[in-house]
């Protein structure tokens, strides 16, 4: 059964939709939506069910991720268990697209969407999703001589 419900949690109306459908549960961000099919990752509007980006899984790991007001999406396409072969940041109401440095970690969002994060030894790379300009800068470190981990990223696994 490839059929997912979408529950209205003002009124508790339960209505079927076909788009959510996929191998995993869907991730809603804003009002957009990650859905995986095992082939293709499609980044859809839940309230009219129109596809906004798709993104084919082809011979590497690709995950799709939502900003966290949904208004950007990334796609991290990997040849190899944990080495990022290419990030690109996707503007979903303008259709653009940039390419971000690679990142072993992946990147993480600042609080309000507008930026993506990574932080490499003690270099913090912050990067602007609308354009995908990005700005390096050293960070210091703990007293303990430690290095910055910041939120939102996964460090270990």
């Amino acid at each position: 059964n490839n059929r997912a419900e979408v529950v209205d949690w003002r009124t508790g109306q339960v209505t079927a939709s076909h788009d959510l459908a996929g191998d995993q549960l869907p991730v809603v961000r804003g009002q957009h939506a990650v859905v995986d099919n095992g082939r293709v990752s499609k980044v859809i509007d839940v309230s009219t069910g129109k596809v906004l980006l798709s993104v084919p899984k082809g011979k590497y790991f690709v995950m799709v991720e939502l900003s966290p007001d949904g208004r950007f999406a990334t796609s991290v396409n990997s040849g190899l268990p944990g080495v990022s072969r290419s990030v690109t940041v996707y503007d979903l109401a303008t259709g653009r697209s940039a390419r971000l440095p690679s990142s072993d970690q992946g990147y993480g969002w600042t609080y309000d969407g507008d930026d993506l994060f990574r932080v490499q030894g003690r270099t913090l790379t912050t990067c602007v999703a609308v354009n995908g300009s990005c700005h390096r800068t050293r960070v210091i470190t703990s007293p303990g001589g430690h290095d910055v981990r910041y939120p939102g990223l996964t460090y270990e696994s």
